[in-house]
């Protein structure tokens, strides 16, 4: 490990770097927060087993280097790092790679693999963090106390990191190959990774009176549901407060305690409440449940941090982060894509779980421009649907019906043409859970029906769609042989769970989630593709699970939308029966107020 370099050395060493095939990089830096750019403190660069070094940038709060000298040195980095000739490796590259773009204006110019990236393709369920991938494929001991330590120990703790990345990566080729997953990550883990980092550096523009309106709106909603909560429990209660609530429902109104599941203790969390609602009908708990609402929503959204007037996130491909407040954001095992707040930028929110309403209103397209919304059609359900070999469900999509609204017509006996945006929405989430095994009770507590209307619905559904059923015993099946799930694009995830339903119902959903995600994923790499191409001012702004969102000129809204049939022309082999996602396209000036385009 090599830690102590001139600056004449420094630079030699980077032009000896010049020539590596493979070249592992890691970064140390200072925490990003909002109007305050992470900073490098020290690089490490490792181009063969068994060697690393480190260049400090910070020593305590003083440079390293003359102003001069750091110049020429983040130089010399940035033709190293860009040169197409070199195989270059990091562990969570969209942290590291973030920063030097969005900071030093640095290109990575031929990421070849991330590694953490690599063992969330290899071993989903596991952890990510290098500390135990390098377990895993490496037989170095613990070093990570040296980074405590200060000093040379410090460089010396970059250096290995760095070090430790390289023999990961050359590592675990065998295992991708062996496997069956390399062109998974080479077609799609790989490619995606510029550009997520590209959609979470740019952030997406917010109107400031409009999250203004939005926060005034909610604070006063607050302030009349509050009144209304202490009325009926003619007391000051305060919905956040476990032990004032847990108090007043179950010492004074004599409710039966509800108890947490994993910890035994008393709760009252939106389960409990809800539970309680059914038996014990009263206005006191959707109050209850709408401040907390409201405050959860000013708090994590209208409050979020903004970076000159624009919201960021962090995507998160494999693995899991820390944001600044020590809450951990991991990517699902399926390959969806998880968001938090922007580790890079220092500010922002998860971006997934804006809720409809004045909160999406003040996410806006940069003027003059207008955003375009793409959304896969009832994807999920059209995956089962093949998978199963469900001939009567199939029918139902290929003759152009909606199936959630067929469900929500059986549930809520009703005409089909009847059935509420509401209605249809209760169907697709919970209706469409019967497929990932949800039980008859779960369903009747969420839905408000007694046990038997509850197992009616179910016995309807599974009556209509036999082949469900027949589904989920080959799903069991073959996790009595193997544990393993394989996707039709190639994606493979082994189960490490206690046998039993959890078990089963994580496999359930493993295949159609998965299956969807990569079909957006690759959408996603076409559409990027294609803007570069196309030289037009057009850029990616979001990922929803099954949606994107860019923003474009008007001028350009038609030919953007003519692009689309060959960037979503994705066919799924599915047992010999190909199936091609639909979508949907909408557009307007902000993200809640997109309509159905009209040409």
């Amino acid at each position: 490990l090599r830690t102590t370099m001139t600056f004449g050395e420094t630079i030699h060493e980077i032009d000896r770097l010049m020539g590596s095939e493979y070249l592992a990089f890691d970064l140390e830096t200072t925490r990003a927060r909002a109007g305050g750019n992470a900073i490098i403190t020290a690089v490490g660069f490792s181009d063969e087993l068994g060697y690393a070094c480190s260049i400090p940038f910070m020593k305590g709060l003083q440079s390293s280097w003359t102003t001069r000298e750091e110049r020429t040195i983040l130089q010399a980095i940035q033709s190293l790092l860009s040169s197409p000739d070199i195989k270059v490796i990091a562990h969570n590259s969209q942290f590291d790679m973030g920063v030097l773009a969005y900071t030093y204006g640095i290109e990575v110019g031929n990421l070849w693999r991330d590694t953490m990236c690599v063992a969330h393709v290899l071993h989903p369920e596991l952890p990510k963090a290098l500390a135990f991938v390098r377990s895993l494929y490496t037989k170095q001991p613990y070093y990570d106390h040296w980074s405590s330590l200060g000093g040379d120990w410090f460089l010396r703790y970059n250096a290995m990191d760095a070090a430790m990345a390289l023999e990961i990566a050359l590592n675990m080729e065998p295992k991708l190959e062996a496997l069956g997953l390399t062109t998974v990550y080479d077609q799609l883990v790989g490619k995606l990774i510029p550009v997520l980092m590209g959609m979470q550096l740019r952030g997406m523009k917010v109107d400031d009176s409009k999250r203004d309106e939005a926060k005034k709106f909610l604070q006063q909603e607050l302030i009349n549901t509050q009144k209304e909560l202490d009325a009926l429990a003619g007391e000051t209660v305060d919905a956040l407060s476990p032990k004032m609530l847990g108090n007043l429902l179950y010492n004074k109104m004599g409710l039966p305690t509800q108890y947490n599941k994993r910890t035994g203790k008393p709760t009252t969390d939106e389960t409990a409440l809800l539970k309680l609602a059914k038996k014990y009908p009263s206005k006191m708990f959707s109050c209850i449940l709408k401040i907390r609402g409201c405050r959860k929503t000013i708090s994590t959204y209208l409050d979020a941090p903004l970076v000159e007037g624009r919201m960021h996130t962090s995507y998160n491909i494999g693995g899991r982060i820390k944001d600044d407040k020590g809450r951990v954001a991991s990517a699902p095992e399926t390959g969806r894509i998880s968001s938090s707040r922007s580790i890079v930028v220092g500010s922002g929110t998860n971006l997934q779980n804006i809720p409809h309403g004045v909160c999406r209103t003040m996410f806006v397209a940069d003027p003059p421009k207008v955003l375009v919304s793409v959304d896969l059609s009832q994807a999920e359900a059209r995956v089962v649907a093949w998978l199963a070999e469900e001939d009567r469900m199939i029918e139902v999509f290929e003759t152009g019906r909606d199936i959630h609204r067929l469900n929500a017509s059986w549930i809520f006996e009703v005409d089909i043409q009847d059935v509420t945006a509401e209605q249809r929405q209760f169907a697709k989430k919970h209706v469409h859970a019967f497929n990932y095994g949800e039980g008859v009770r779960t369903f009747a507590s969420i839905a408000g029906l007694s046990i038997k209307d509850a197992k009616a619905v179910q016995d309807s559904y599974f009556k209509a769609f036999p082949r469900i059923l027949l589904w989920q015993r080959r799903i069991v099946a073959e996790l009595g042989k193997t544990r393993t799930m394989t996707t039709p694009l190639g994606r493979r995830r082994k189960f490490h769970w206690v046998w039993g339903e959890e078990l089963f119902k994580k496999a359930y959903a493993y295949v159609p989630q998965s299956t969807v995600a990569d079909v957006l994923n690759i959408a996603l790499i076409r559409m990027d593709n294609w803007i570069q191409s196309s030289g037009w001012d057009i850029q990616l702004l979001l990922q929803v699970h099954d949606s994107m969102i860019l923003q474009c000129p008007p001028n350009r809204t038609e030919r953007v939308i003519e692009a689309m049939p060959v960037i979503f022309n994705i066919p799924i082999d599915i047992f010999g029966r190909e199936l091609l996602i639909p979508y949907d396209v909408k557009v307007g000036p902000n993200w809640e107020e997109l309509e159905e385009w009209q040409k």
